[in-house]
């Protein structure tokens, strides 16, 4: 997995057999159609973060996990039980400031 642009530092804070749930404020990264929910789950197998090149040199740092079968669930339907959010603007500042 690689979070915020792939910074390290915040994949270091995540240990061995931390659960991890993906949101996912876009269908596709670029895109302006909303996903607004929850679409990944996982484990962390291990504790090493390390580095990946994609292409040209450019260099993304990434930590194992084991994801799960799982079925999409939007953030809408679920606010109204757990409360993740005082107004549908501020979905996407509520998550950055837990991973970010």
């Amino acid at each position: 997995m690689q979070t915020c642009h792939s910074k390290a530092n915040l994949l270091t804070r995540l240990r061995q057999l931390n659960p991890v749930i993906y949101y996912s404020p876009k269908q596709m990264f670029g895109s302006e159609e909303k996903c607004q929910a929850f679409t990944a789950i996982g484990i962390v197998v291990e504790k090493s973060v390390y580095a990946c090149d994609v292409g040209n040199g450019f260099m993304l740092c990434r930590l194992l996990v084991e994801f799960f079968d799982c079925n999409k669930v939007s953030i809408i339907t679920c606010n109204s039980k757990f409360g993740f959010y005082r107004d549908g603007s501020a979905i996407g500042a509520t998550y950055s400031g837990l991973a970010c």
